[in-house]
Order: structure tokens, then sequence, then C-alpha cells
């Protein structure tokens, strides 16, 4: 789960991106997931400007990365939880 405008390392080495579910939409929110162990490319998916009014969803991406799984969150204010196997 991340809540917080930074970035985090989910998993280091390879694995599957299943999905992203956002529980708590902002109007402001952005979250990037990439194939690093860091902010860097390449670039997984980039979901941004939600309507703060619609209900949690999720997206499913089942996309394999082989260096790592980072996600940064570009403001405080999202609540999202990383799924991955």
């Amino acid at each position: 789960r991340v809540t917080t405008a930074a970035t985090t390392l989910v998993k280091t080495g390879p694995g599957v991106l299943h999905a992203i579910v956002v529980n708590k939409p902002t109007s402001t929110a952005t979250i990037e997931a990439d194939d690093a162990i860091t902010n860097t490319t390449p670039v997984i998916g980039i979901l941004g400007a939600f309507a703060a009014s619609i209900a949690p969803f999720q997206l499913i991406y089942d996309v394999a990365f082989t260096t790592g799984l980072s996600v940064t969150v570009g403001t405080a204010t999202v609540d999202a939880t990383i799924v991955w196997k």
C-alpha cells in the first residue's frame, strides 16, 4: 500500500505487476510504476488525474518486470494498493 508522495521499492528482482487498486481517488493524484529499483525507465504505466468523486477502482496490468518494481506517488493524498506476484 502506498500513501505518501515518494518512490517506494515494492520488490527487487523479477515478478509480475498484477494490478494497481486506487482506494482513494483524488483529482491531483499521480502514480507511476517502473521496472526499476528507483523512479526511472522503463516505465510500466502512469496513472493520473482521477475524479475525486469516483468509487475506488482497480487496473489490471499482468505485466512482467525484470529489475524490480518501484512505485512513485506524486501527491500524498492518494491511497493505492499494489498487487504483484
